[in-house]
């Protein structure tokens, strides 16, 4: 008799608490799951890998064996099955969120991978421009095999980006692989725009020094 009074004086303890987890803080977990969902689905964002529908049903039968067992005063291991439920459902909706965020930033970024784009091949015709009228007032030798190669990167890596487009606007891989592969291009372009953009300050450095030297030519000749 004294151990069921205990037990009883236990479950009587633990109720209140525990009721408020499936009563209340779950289901809201659920609804804003559900709103998430909902939005990002409509937007298209890639959601197949999280397999939220199935992960969704177990957690909405745990938590319904969970408060059957409550109802009917049972409070032996519900709560440590009530926190993995939580846990689960916040992993879900953090998913969700994480997944949007970065379809959202693949725009940001793939406009930053096809300004740098632009601007080797801005650099890459200027360049060989000033190449080609006169390699030897350039020195560009040293540089040939640096712009050949960027030459041939721009190509590549302008296939890469299309690539990456397509896959996200038919919506064939998550928004956070594209995001990273962006990112690794974008990281890949920059570095031949910096490399061309010496190469181009040289150049320019080199015009200016002759026009200099060919305007104190002049003044000199006047004075003579």
């Amino acid at each position: 008799i004294d151990v069921d009074i205990e037990n009883i004086k236990k479950v009587c303890a633990e109720l209140p608490d525990l009721v408020k987890e499936p009563k209340g803080v779950l289901p809201v977990l659920l609804e804003e799951i559900d709103r998430q969902y909902a939005l990002a689905r409509q937007r298209g964002v890639y959601l197949a890998h999280i397999d939220i529908d199935k992960r969704i049903e177990e957690a909405k039968k745990s938590l319904n064996e969970a408060t059957k067992d409550l109802m009917n005063a049972s409070t032996d291991g519900i709560g440590e099955k009530l926190v993995s439920i939580k846990k689960e459902l916040n992993e879900i909706l953090s998913s969700i969120e994480s997944e949007t965020a970065d379809f959202n930033a693949v725009k940001n970024i793939s406009d930053e991978v096809a300004r740098n784009i632009s601007e080797v091949k801005y650099l890459l015709n200027y360049i060989n421009t000033a190449y080609q009228k006169d390699a030897s007032r350039f020195d560009m030798n040293e540089a040939n095999v640096s712009v050949e190669k960027a030459d041939n990167n721009v190509k590549i890596n302008q296939s890469r980006q299309i690539a990456l487009l397509r896959s996200f606007d038919h919506n064939e891989l998550p928004a956070s692989k594209i995001k990273e592969d962006f990112s690794k291009l974008l990281k890949e372009v920059e570095e031949d725009n910096k490399l061309l953009s010496g190469f181009k300050k040289k150049i320019d450095k080199n015009s200016n020094d002759e026009q200099r030297a060919r305007t104190q030519l002049v003044k000199l000749q006047v004075v003579l």
